[in-house]
């Protein structure tokens, strides 16, 4: 919900939102929720709500991450705030110099959050200078540019960089990881390569023998909901995993139905995600959107399927969204 409300920049609504996690109980909030409200206060310019979030990233643990503290750098710009601004940046390529090998958890959660917050797009070129720097890079090291290529939107840069690491010609071959892979899929993911992303997907199993984990099936997902001709697709493949499908992935098949309007696919993924028992408030939006979102041409046909009236129309979704 908190993701949905901050990419169509409804900050009221993400504030909201986000205070009544906070009144539920602290523990519900992570570095992945605050990096999104930051950003929101960033788009609006909120420095009381953003000075009240950066108190609570303090108490929470969060400040040393190094993607909250570029989407602070963000947030501290945005608020002419250039003081705060400079001492964030002073502090984070100590930080990034570090060898810190985070795992595989941590490092998707974030740069899922970043590929949203766009939070590299300051330090992008910085990590591509230090990343040539090194003489004797490891899977980390190649693995930590691929991602930053990826999650700013440089795919051709990333694959680019992926063939090299695995190109013995150029230099002692290091073989990819999940966590790399993990960015390979996100770089198709956002210039929908469909047809890449599944080659990488099938290496990474048949050449690599890696198994792929919920964060693989995740960037899979994502790259066939890019295309609103794969919703299908995107649907067979979750229900073809080795593994129980989570909330997540049908929330994803979801929010792309809202945006091409998908109502028989969208009702599916909304009874898939009944079987969880979770709240289904920011369910029932979705749904509702995408019937007052189909359009003239779109509500002309759906009441020339159903012979209904457009008032009986609307009455009928409704009473959808309200059932269970």
């Amino acid at each position: 919900m908190l993701k949905g409300v901050c990419k169509v920049n409804a900050t009221s609504k993400a504030l909201l939102l986000f205070r009544d996690l906070i009144r539920k109980s602290t523990s519900s909030i992570d570095s992945f929720s605050l990096l999104y409200i930051i950003n929101a206060c960033t788009r609006n310019s909120s420095r009381h709500e953003g000075r009240q979030f950066i108190t609570l990233v303090v108490k929470l643990g969060y400040m040393h991450i190094i993607f909250i503290q570029t989407s602070l750098i963000n947030y501290y710009s945005a608020v002419a705030n250039l003081a705060d601004a400079h001492q964030m940046f002073d502090e984070c390529p100590e930080m990034q110099m570090k060898n810190l090998d985070p795992d595989q958890v941590t490092l998707t959660v974030a740069l899922s959050a970043c590929a949203d917050l766009g939070a590299l797009d300051m330090d992008i070129e910085t990590a591509k200078k230090t990343f040539d720097s090194i003489k004797e890079k490891d899977v980390t090291t190649w693995t930590s540019m691929i991602t930053g290529y990826a999650i700013h939107g440089q795919a051709k840069e990333a694959l680019a960089l992926f063939t090299a690491m695995t190109d013995s010609k150029i230099h002692t071959k290091i073989v990819p990881n999940e966590v790399t892979f993990v960015g390979v899929l996100m770089a198709c993911s956002h210039v929908a390569m469909v047809d890449e992303g599944k080659r990488y997907f099938n290496s990474m199993i048949h050449d690599y023998k890696l198994k792929p984990r919920f964060a693989h099936f995740g960037c899979m997902v994502d790259l066939l909901c890019e295309r609103a001709g794969c919703l299908q697709d995107a649907k067979d493949f979750i229900l073809k995993m080795p593994m129980k499908p989570n909330a997540v992935l049908w929330r994803t098949l979801l929010g792309a139905c809202s945006n091409c309007g998908d109502i028989e696919l969208a009702e599916e993924a909304r009874a898939r995600l009944i079987e969880f028992e979770e709240n289904l408030a920011g369910v029932m939006m979705l749904l509702w959107v995408i019937y007052m979102h189909l359009g003239e041409y779109g509500i002309r046909k759906k009441l020339q399927e159903t012979g209904l009236t457009r008032g009986e129309f609307l009455v009928v979704a409704r009473l959808r969204l309200e059932v269970k």
